[in-house]
């Protein structure tokens, strides 16, 4: 999703792409260096985030920014966050897939429960400006667009 809104702010130019890495292009709001990349950035900008609705910075609210939501098959996303925390330095390895999955399940998992996660972004999608799309809706389109090229 990065890449489609890179591409569609530089009007289709993959130069600003191939050039600057995915964190400056769009830093992500949890992180401590987000506001002053973004302080140095043009007006408009695009942030990333893993946050849950109820963690997002409250000043959203009130702004016209506008969301992208790109929510993932929960079954890709626990493979990924097992390899993931294999070699993330700051969190703790499961060790067996079983229990990443397990603790998935529970929502003990960094950003917590991927199920209030995705309810709590739907059910702000008809209030603020939010447009929510899945990552097989994303790979739909490109076949499709594929197909008629």
């Amino acid at each position: 999703m990065l890449e489609i809104l890179s591409l569609i702010q530089k009007n289709g130019d993959p130069a600003w792409c191939r050039t600057v890495p995915n964190f400056d292009r769009a830093p992500w709001v949890e992180f401590h260096d987000c506001q002053k990349k973004l302080e140095e950035s043009s007006s408009q900008r695009l942030i990333t985030s893993h946050l849950p609705i109820d963690l997002f910075p409250k000043s959203y609210f009130q702004s016209k920014a506008k969301v992208v939501y790109t929510a993932r098959n929960p079954k890709d996303i626990i493979v990924s966050m097992y390899y993931f925390y294999q070699m993330s330095v700051y969190l703790e390895d499961p060790h067996h897939f079983q229990e990443t999955f397990d603790l998935f399940l529970k929502g003990e998992v960094i950003y917590g429960s991927w199920f209030e996660h995705i309810k709590g972004w739907l059910e702000a999608k008809n209030r603020i400006n939010v447009l929510f799309i899945t990552y097989d809706e994303l790979k739909e389109v490109r076949y499709k667009m594929w197909q008629y090229s």
